[in-house]
Formats: C-alpha cells, sequence, structure tokens
C-alpha cells in the first residue's frame, strides 16, 4: 500500500466516545472536508466488520460514487475499511489510543492499494495534496464536533429529530 496521507488528532474525550462516534461512518460527512453523502448500505451495525457504506465524495477530478466495506476493526483500538474507487482504491486507518480517562487519540491515515500507481504521476501528487490537506480540516473538525459545546449541541440535535 502507498500512503496518501496521515494525522495524529487528540480529541477531549474518551477512547470509547472517540471510537463510537467515528466508525459510525454516516458521521464521516460531518467532520471530513469533501463527503458530499455517506449512508449504509447494508443492515449490519456500526463499527462492525463486513458493515458497507455508500459514499459519494468530492475529489480533485470531480464527483465520485463508491462503497466502502469495514475490513477490520477492534473495539477502542483499530479501525480500517476499503473503498472500491478505480484506480486509487483507497483504505482507511485509524488507530486509537487512551491518553488519560478524559483525553484520547486519533491516528488516522489513508493508503491507496493500487500498488501500480505511479507516485510520481500527477494523480497521485494531486491526490496526496488535496487529501492532506482534507486530514488537517478533519482534525480540526473532529476536535470541534466532540468539544463539549459540539456534543452538547449534536445532542439538542438529536432531540429535536
Amino acid at each position: 500500500m502507498k500512503q496518501l496521507a496521515n494525522t495524529s488528532i487528540n480529541v477531549a474525550v474518551p477512547v470509547d466516545t472517540l471510537f463510537n462516534f467515528v466508525t459510525n461512518m454516516e458521521n464521516y460527512g460531518l467532520w471530513f472536508p469533501g463527503v458530499v453523502a455517506i449512508s449504509s448500505h447494508n443492515k449490519l451495525k456500526h463499527g462492525t466488520k463486513g458493515k458497507i457504506y455508500k459514499e459519494v465524495i468530492n475529489m480533485p477530478d470531480g464527483q465520485h460514487n463508491l462503497l466502502i466495506e469495514v475490513k477490520e476493526t477492534k473495539t477502542n483500538e483499530y479501525f480500517y475499511t476499503e473503498g472500491d474507487l478505480a484506480p486509487l482504491l483507497p483504505a482507511m486507518q485509524m488507530q486509537f489510543k487512551s491518553i488519560n480517562l478524559e483525553q484520547s487519540q486519533l491516528n488516522l491515515s489513508y493508503y491507496s492499494r493500487n500498488n501500480k500507481l505511479d507516485t510520481h504521476s500527477e494523480l497521485f501528487k494531486s491526490i496526496t495534496e488535496n487529501l492532506s490537506g482534507r486530514v488537517n480540516i478533519a482534525g480540526v473538525n473532529l476536535q470541534q464536533i466532540l468539544s463539549p459545546q459540539g456534543v452538547h449541541a449534536i445532542q439538542a440535535l438529536n432531540r429535536q429529530t
């Protein structure tokens, strides 16, 4: 696999709160920029192996539809997905670490599973540059959403629906 982007994000919530929020991929569009829509494609529970999502995402060359499947997961420790978007064949890896009872860390990495993809090509350079900018924004978004104010806002929205 070829790494496209990565970041480490510290969030002021317990690791189980962070894990449950980000492994429900229907929340992905709330914190990751460029996600136009994402929805469950099967009835498995969020965060479980075999769960599939349909995603619409903006990429440097336009909007794309893809299916994302959860391939591996270990509660509060690890989450790995693969997408079917050719020629990129994306993979996302999340590693979780509890810093203390009120803080946790997410190591977020994106890869291309296409080993034939030329790392010197304009496509690869464009995607890595674009995705690197997005992961930085995603980190800030996640910190804000999971801040005490953000959690209260989400709870208020959930009560309204």
